[in-house]
């Protein structure tokens, strides 16, 4: 760095002493300190331009050692110009002139090297000798220090007297010393205590700022301490608060939370208190309904996922509604749109947003259609009849909802159970797989039951409709379509036990051989009532075959059922076949006994009617096989069947007793349009032939007897036997008509009214 010395030299000492002189060399030596202390001064500067002689400059190298034969370039900074360019010389030492102004860059060169570069600010330009003795310049309190020769006569210099001069400004501050110098070559030195504030005279101190005091109210969360700020001044954000359940959402000017503070723009201008805002993060559900169905599990605020379990009937989706905890959440729901389609479909959703606006939470509600059959008694469903059925104990009631449930099932044995339908046969419909029965029974407890299902087969030629080896009763149910060509013994039913069958249809059926709509086996009990079995067919009995105990009563209705070929179009009875209460056997078609073919034991009682039956041979309403027993009583009434052959209403080959008000009418055969006996025995008490047709002349109209014996029993008033035709002819003669004997005498008590 540049090293600057100051070197007074006597040779007029009264001259030098004077006034101007110490002046100036004080003004000189606080100039070049300037340079390296302080930036420039604005005050106790002398005005005007004040010249030093003989001053210069020692330029000196990194080392310390003097340059000589150096060249020194100033330059103005300001404009970036060397204005002037000088030579040190032997001793390194060079002199400068330089207007106020600056800053000034004095740059030593030397053998093309910048060695040394020092920048001044000048406020008066001064010319002045410094000699050889060094500048001082290490402590700020230290302004400069002068040397006097030894050869010179002492000196004593009063800075006071030069500084209280009235040019320099503001010298309030300053400090003095007086000195004296001249015996001894060392330092003496000019201490000024308040240089600082003599070279930049402080600014006078400004009225105190105001200062004010912010406190946080942090409502309820953690404590925040308050600022203490500069009036205008900004408030240094504090650490966010915490509160257990909110979000921290800013600090505001009012308790109420309406205007935010904002750190970055507002500043303090009074004592002021600040709010925080707290945000609810709760995101909970109080409560959660839905219309239809029971939530599983219990509804609680924490718990987001459900499930609703509905019966399996169920058409219309259930609404979701919901109650938020926190009244200043919202919530988004969203319905379920269809309960047999997806997951997604059937899930209603509630999207709880909590006050913060961050926090949600998701409740889900997922329908679902319960199993389709329901123990009633255990509350337990199930997917499959069987299932249920497995799973059941003895006397619980299963209800099956409307489908059709493509199973074969089978009563579990030792469990007396009754499966129902929820909706009846029409919407719920068993149909068999495979080869196996539709429905297998084989349970020996009474009372197991069967009630209000369409029970069929999913293909020909496999199992049948319903399969009883045990005891059941079949309510309300349609049996129909179950088609066996390959099968020997029951299209629609196969008993083999004891078998209950009310209010049901047993229809379109067929069988390979025997009972096309039901087979009754032998030894085994069956009762119908309320029902109906037509359109079926088979060889044997294409409505029923019977081979046990068979009753048909209360309007039960057996027809349109077809043996064409064979025997018994309604009902093939080799058992004990009781028709009872208002029933029917009408519309039936076969080659032998159109409504019955009887071989076995036949009651027809209560009024039931045996009509409209048709045959190819023998019997249009009933063929009554030799050995066996037919009795029509009761008012009961065979009328309206036919025959192209013997015996319209019925061909008796066996034993027949027609009484008890009954009525054999308007049936219509070749020979015998009534009745044809042939070889039977036939008994009539108290009841009516009467309006029976018989086509070849000569033949009886209501009764034709080839052989046997007919009795007419009572007075002869008690029957009426009368109306009968043969040929259009309309006579007493055409009554009955005997093959053997022109004049029998066992129907004289017969009359015609």
């Amino acid at each position: 760095m540049f090293h600057i010395s100051i070197l007074f030299r006597r040779q007029n000492m009264l001259k030098k002493r004077n006034l101007l002189f110490l002046s100036l060399l004080i003004l000189g030596a606080l100039l070049l300190s300037s340079c390296f202390l302080n930036p420039p001064a604005t005050e106790g500067i002398l005005k005007g331009q004040i010249m030093l002689p003989e001053g210069t400059i020692q330029a000196k190298d990194l080392t310390g050692q003097a340059l000589p034969d150096a060249t020194v370039n100033i330059i103005d900074l300001t404009t970036g110009v060397i204005f002037a360019t000088t030579t040190t010389n032997a001793t390194g030492h060079y002199q400068i002139s330089v207007p106020p102004g600056g800053p000034y860059l004095l740059e030593a060169v030397k053998d093309g090297v910048k060695l040394e570069q020092i920048t001044c600010q000048v406020e008066v330009g001064i010319e002045y000798d410094l000699g050889t003795a060094d500048c001082i310049t290490t402590a700020t309190a230290l302004i400069a220090q002068a040397m006097i020769d030894a050869g010179d006569n002492p000196a004593s210099i009063n800075f006071a007297d030069i500084l209280a001069d009235p040019d320099f400004d503001d010298l309030s501050s300053i400090v003095c010393t007086t000195i004296q110098a001249g015996q001894d070559p060392t330092t003496s030195a000019v201490v000024l205590q308040a240089v600082e504030n003599f070279l930049n005279p402080p600014t006078p101190a400004p009225a105190p700022t105001p200062t004010y005091t912010v406190s946080f109210d942090s409502q309820g969360g953690s404590t925040v301490n308050s600022q203490t700020v500069a009036q205008g001044g900004k408030l240094t954000e504090p650490t966010d608060p915490v509160q257990t359940g909110y979000t921290f959402g800013g600090w505001y000017k009012e308790s109420g939370c309406t205007n935010l503070w904002d750190f970055t723009t507002d500043i303090v201008t009074a004592n002021v208190t600040l709010y925080a805002k707290w945000m609810n993060i709760d995101a909970t559900l109080s409560v959660l309904i839905v219309s239809t169905g029971t939530l599983n599990p219990v509804f609680s605020a924490g718990t987001i996922n459900y499930t609703v379990e509905l019966p399996h009937e169920t058409s219309e989706v259930p609404t979701v509604n919901a109650t938020t905890t926190d009244s200043n959440a919202t919530k988004l729901i969203t319905q379920a749109t269809n309960l047999t389609g997806t997951e997604a479909e059937r899930t209603a959703t509630v999207v709880v947003t909590a006050e913060d606006g961050i926090t949600q939470k998701t409740y889900t509600v997922t329908f679902s259609l319960l199993g389709p059959v329901h123990n009633t008694t255990k509350d337990i469903y199930y997917n499959t009849i069987q299932a249920a059925l497995n799973a059941a104990s003895t006397g619980n009631t299963i209800e099956v909802s409307d489908g059709i449930y493509e199973e074969s099932i089978t009563f579990p044995s030792g469990k007396l159970i009754i499966l129902q339908s929820v909706n009846g046969a029409s919407s719920t419909i068993i149909q068999g797989a495979n080869s196996t029965n539709t429905v297998t029974s084989s349970n020996s407890l009474d009372g197991t039951t069967l009630e209000g299902f369409t029970i069929t087969h999913e293909s020909p030629n496999t199992g049948k409709g319903i399969d009883n080896g045990g005891i059941l009763i079949i309510n309300d149910c349609m049996i129909i379509g179950n088609k066996n060509p390959g099968t020997d013994y029951g299209g629609g039913i196969y008993n083999h036990g004891t078998l209950t069958i009310n209010g049901s249809m047993i229809s379109d059926n067929s069988i390979h051989w025997c009972g096309g709509g039901i087979y009754n086996s032998s030894d085994c009990n069956l009762i119908i009532s309320d029902s109906t079995i037509s359109a079926n067919s088979g060889p044997h009995g294409g409505g029923i075959h019977n081979v046990g105990i068979l009753t048909i009563n209360t309007d039960s209705v057996i027809s349109d059922n077809d043996s064409t070929g064979y025997n018994g179009g309604g009902i093939y009875n080799q058992g004990v076949l009781t028709i009872d209460t208002g029933s029917e056997v009408s519309g039936n078609t076969s080659d032998l006994g159109g409504g019955i073919y009887n071989y076995g034991t036949l009651t027809i009682q209560g009024g039931s009617y045996i009509s409209g039956n048709t045959v190819t041979s023998y019997g249009g309403g009933i063929y009554n096989e030799t050995g066996y027993t037919a009795t029509i009583t009761g008012a009961s009434t065979v009328s309206g069947n036919s025959t192209p052959g013997p015996g319209g209403g019925i061909c008796n080959k066996g034993t027949l007793d027609v009484n008890g008000a009954s009525i054999v009418s308007t049936n219509s055969a070749s020979t015998g349009g009534g009745i044809y006996n042939d070889n039977g025995a036939l008994t009539i008490t108290s009841s009516t032939i009467s309006g029976n047709t018989a086509s070849f002349v000569g033949n009886s109209g209501g009764i034709h007897l080839v052989s046997g014996a007919v009795t007419i029993g009572g007075e002869g008033k008690e029957n009426t036997i009368c109306g009968n035709t043969v040929g259009g002819t309309a006579t007493m003669a055409n009554q009955i008509y005997p093959d053997t004997d022109p004049y029998p005498n066992n129907y004289i008590s017969a009359s015609c009214t």
